[in-house]
């Protein structure tokens, strides 16, 4: 089993190494689909990852028309960043992971999530509300499914548990169930953001 994860603030010198690194053609495509450091940059860690870890030379991560990730040399890759910090990760078995930052929204949003998800972390505020979001998403990403196919969302356990991953170590550890499949979360935060990642539970 290997699992490599890397969290990375962009800096306009990674971003000029990765306009470097691709060939033309590959950065025409993305910039078809979007325009943004990050999804460029995010791409040249995975793509490093790939060449450092798994001694592939150069290596473009590919999406479909859905941002769906294609899938090569029978390993898994994933990608979230958000406000210029980036978190990526490749495994040769299939995790998934999401980023978010702490701040005040819309306080409808909040409603999204049951009181009993909200009281199994111990308080009803943006930062559950991230956590929950962030799980929430990275069983999307890991399902492939849009956001709005994910009709239940059930936070079944939270209990403080130390997971260690290439260097970065998760404090919390969630059991959710979406659509009658159990999925195990590994979340950890700092004062600004959450990061989770996701798995399905093995019986």
């Amino acid at each position: 089993m290997r699992i490599f994860l890397q969290k990375q603030s962009i800096t306009e010198e990674l971003y000029l190494e990765s306009k470097i690194y691709f060939k033309e053609k590959y950065l025409k495509e993305l910039w078809e689909k979007a325009n943004l450091k990050e999804s460029l940059v995010s791409r040249y860690l995975i793509s490093k990852i790939f060449e450092n870890k798994f001694w592939i030379k150069y290596f473009e991560p590919k999406t479909d028309n859905f941002w769906k990730p294609i899938f090569e040399n029978d390993l898994f890759w994933s990608i979230s960043h958000k406000d210029n910090l980036i978190f990526v990760w490749i495994s040769d078995f299939k995790i998934w992971l999401d980023i978010e930052t702490i701040k005040n929204r819309d306080e409808n949003l909040l409603n999204i999530f049951s009181l009993e998800n909200y009281n199994l972390l111990w308080w009803k505020s943006w930062k559950s509300f991230c956590i929950l979001w962030t799980a929430k998403e990275s069983i999307i990403k890991y399902r492939l499914i849009n956001f709005e196919d994910i009709n239940i969302f059930e936070l079944l356990k939270v209990v403080r548990k130390i997971n260690k991953f290439c260097e970065i170590t998760f404090v919390l550890e969630l059991l959710v169930n979406c659509d009658w499949v159990e999925y195990i979360i590994y979340s950890w935060t700092n004062s600004n953001e959450i990061f989770s990642l996701g798995k399905k539970k093995i019986s």
